[in-house]
């Protein structure tokens, strides 16, 4: 192939791309005017054109996208692109799944078998695999442990990964997704980069509270309790180091770190995300991680508690 043929080529298949994908079609024509064509009953063909005639081309191509305000933009390398779509459109809206109705607080079950459960987690762009926790120590005939529909959490919509995976009831996964949405939103406003992962301490635990002679929500998968949130930077800022002092209750003298810890903790439950957010604020027992669950009643440890 001569040298004008291959420029011929070359210049055919930009204009092909350029032509799909704006609506400059004067390009093609302007290029089969130009180029001359035969026409048999089976086929098209193209003939080279000259050098001269591709710098016509060029030139009224430069001219379009300009007429036209199209940018061609050079591509980014992948190292640049963003990890996720999702977390660069984060919502102010979140699905609410806590439970506001006060008539029921005193029930502590097994959170209800939801018959759609992998299709709605499949919808809300969670990664998961099946797990098994079968439901057993019954009280009464109600269990005190186990979940109908559990699986592992990997990461949910904007790709945060969960370390390790954590084993959580069908609902709460889905509500976590939201929390996981939140996270991402925060720490964009806060922090102005993402969260690449999050480390927790743990979700399903068959016990009873530690203070209190009521069945945890961690029986049922209902519940996780975050220890650290990982950057995309590297950087892994921890509760028990980067909340901040207690005594310090005003959000603009806190670092940046706390302010961010703190605003996931409080709005998981001001937004509905979350029935239960409990955090250093509380007690002592989470000086250390941020607990959140889907109990039927409503608790806020995320604030000071007192005037």
């Amino acid at each position: 192939m001569s040298k004008n043929q291959r420029t011929s080529a070359n210049y055919g298949h930009f204009f092909w791309k350029l032509c799909s994908k704006t609506k400059l079609a004067i390009i093609l024509l302007a290029y089969l005017a130009l180029s001359g064509c035969s026409e048999d009953e089976h086929q098209t063909t193209l003939k080279p054109i000259s050098a001269s005639a591709s710098s016509l081309i060029l030139d009224v191509t430069k001219k379009a996208i300009k007429a036209s305000s199209v940018s061609v933009k050079t591509p980014t390398s992948k190292s640049s692109r963003p990890i996720s779509k999702v977390s660069r459109h984060l919502p102010e809206h979140y699905h609410a799944f806590a439970d506001i109705d006060p008539n029921n607080d005193k029930i502590i079950k097994a959170p209800t078998k939801l018959s759609d459960c992998y299709q709605r987690l499949n919808q809300a762009g969670i990664a998961y695999y099946t797990s098994r926790l079968p439901l057993k120590n019954r009280v009464r005939g109600v269990p005190q442990c186990g979940s109908h529909d559990p699986i592992a959490y990997k990461h949910g919509p904007t790709e945060m990964s969960v370390f390790p995976h954590a084993i959580m009831d069908c609902r709460f996964a889905l509500a976590f997704a939201e929390v996981e949405k939140l996270i991402q939103h925060e720490a964009k406003e806060i922090l102005g980069q993402r969260v690449r992962r999050v480390r927790h301490l743990g979700t399903y635990n068959c016990r009873k509270m530690a203070k209190k002679n009521l069945v945890s929500e961690h029986s049922f998968a209902n519940a996780i309790d975050i220890k650290s949130f990982i950057l995309e930077d590297g950087t892994e800022l921890s509760i028990a180091e980067h909340f901040g002092p207690r005594d310090v209750r005003s959000f603009a003298e806190l670092s940046p770190a706390a302010q961010f810890i703190r605003s996931v903790s409080s709005k998981v439950y001001d937004k509905n995300i979350m029935s239960v957010s409990l955090g250093p604020f509380f007690d002592h027992l989470h000086e250390d991680h941020l607990h959140l669950d889907l109990a039927h009643y409503r608790l806020d440890g995320s604030r000071p508690l007192g005037p």
